[in-house]
């Protein structure tokens, strides 16, 4: 074939197959993964003793709620990934900040008795919203303030992230009192907490509970929800995760 007719060929490909010798080729550009919409309102819980505390839920189909209780040093965002992710699992989640953090109002002292009175008005708002099957998830003293509301309502699951005894009430006994004995249990807590009287309190409120529980120790230097961000922190929110969907 004399080269002219190669040109001419080649020329004839080049219309056929759409392409631009002038032009490079593009390759076309690559689309985001779709994210899914997880929704969130902003709302006021009302505790016991008149305050307004300021909350975030993320609605779900499920009929499972899961209340989750900051640590004090942190607030509500701390917990806020995880329960869009929770949601995301057809389960209800909702977040607060304690009475004189975030925007919670504040007029008395943060005292172990005010925490409960908190956390109360959260799994009381689930209720009302027609939840009966509530998990109460907190860690340091949001972990006192959810074992403290084992033993005043029924709840589905406990989550006790290296709590502190100290804010734990005497009016009543861990465990003989607990509302729910059956209910799951879970304590976790880095092995090297930088404060070292959690690591014990969550280890021995894991002895004295009754089956079913379960006790896991990260090696990590970090407090309660800072757990997230270390190198255990996706085995860490697997954990909580595994927990939920057993009890869904």
């Amino acid at each position: 074939m004399k080269h002219g007719a190669c040109i001419v060929l080649f020329s004839l490909f080049l219309i056929v197959s759409g392409c631009n010798p002038s032009q490079p080729v593009v390759s076309p550009t690559p689309q985001p993964s779709p994210t899914v919409y997880i929704q969130r309102e902003t709302i006021s819980l009302e505790t016991e003793d008149g305050l307004n505390l300021s909350g975030t839920l993320f609605p779900a189909e499920g009929d499972l709620a899961v209340v989750y209780a900051h640590m004090g040093i942190a607030d509500q965002p701390s917990w806020q990934p995880f329960a869009a992710e929770t949601a995301g699992q057809a389960i209800t989640a909702l977040t607060f900040s304690f009475r004189c953090y975030g925007l919670s109002e504040c007029n008395q002292g943060i005292e172990a008795e005010h925490h409960l009175l908190d956390v109360l008005s959260a799994i009381r708002y689930l209720r009302d919203q027609g939840y009966q099957r509530i998990v109460c998830i907190g860690a340091s003293m949001g972990a006192a303030a959810c074992l403290n509301a084992s033993m005043q309502e029924d709840l589905a699951g406990l989550v006790f992230i290296a709590g502190p005894r100290e804010f734990i009430l005497n009016d009543k006994l861990y465990p003989d009192d607990i509302v729910n004995p059956d209910m799951p249990k879970l304590f976790i807590t880095a092995d090297q907490d930088p404060y070292p009287t959690v690591i014990s309190d969550t280890k021995r409120y894991y002895t004295d509970s009754p089956e079913p529980k379960e006790l896991i120790l990260y090696p990590e230097t970090v407090h309660g929800t800072d757990l997230f961000a270390t190198p255990s922190g996706s085995q860490f929110h697997q954990a909580l995760m595994d927990f939920l969907l057993a009890i869904k």
